[in-house]
């Protein structure tokens, strides 16, 4: 697993639009709203550049990109962005990012992703529901407390 939160080096950039190349997003989550516009990350890198220079966090390996956005504008609420080819790759990327995150985090997702699922196994709850998608939370702060209980 790789990890950033700052700048991106210009080898770093070049190795994250190779893999951004690579995947593709059948249902249309990989996005972020900016100004009430739907910009699709895979088609505005440079944005998701800035965004990870301003402070977001990025997560990836060969297979996956794990977006936390809502950093960089300062906003409230933190949204999971996840695009990938392996879901099993993917579960482990995942778990890895949110083992130690004590952020209430969501995620809007297509109802027909197949990600839902690996969501709710990884502690996500429904939220709410409107049209074609969905909003589920996840409760970083409870997870964190429960395994330092153990």
């Amino acid at each position: 697993m790789k990890f950033k939160d700052k700048k991106l080096l210009k080898r770093e950039q070049k190795e994250l639009t190779s893999i951004s190349n690579k995947l593709v997003d059948y249902y249309g989550d990989f996005y972020i709203t900016h100004d009430n516009l739907r910009l699709y990350i895979k088609d505005n890198l440079n944005l998701l550049f800035e965004m990870i220079a301003k402070g977001d966090k990025l997560y990836w390996n060969e297979d996956s990109l794990v977006l936390i956005t809502g950093y960089s504008d300062n906003f409230n609420r933190k949204y999971l962005k996840i695009l990938t080819s392996d879901i099993k790759k993917l579960n482990k990327l995942l778990s890895e990012v949110l083992d130690n995150l004590n952020i209430c985090l969501y995620c809007k997702i297509k109802k027909a992703n197949p990600l839902i699922n690996l969501l709710y196994v990884m502690g996500f709850k429904f939220f709410g529901s409107r049209g074609k998608e969905m909003l589920l939370l996840y409760k970083g702060e409870e997870r964190v407390t429960l395994n330092n209980q153990k």
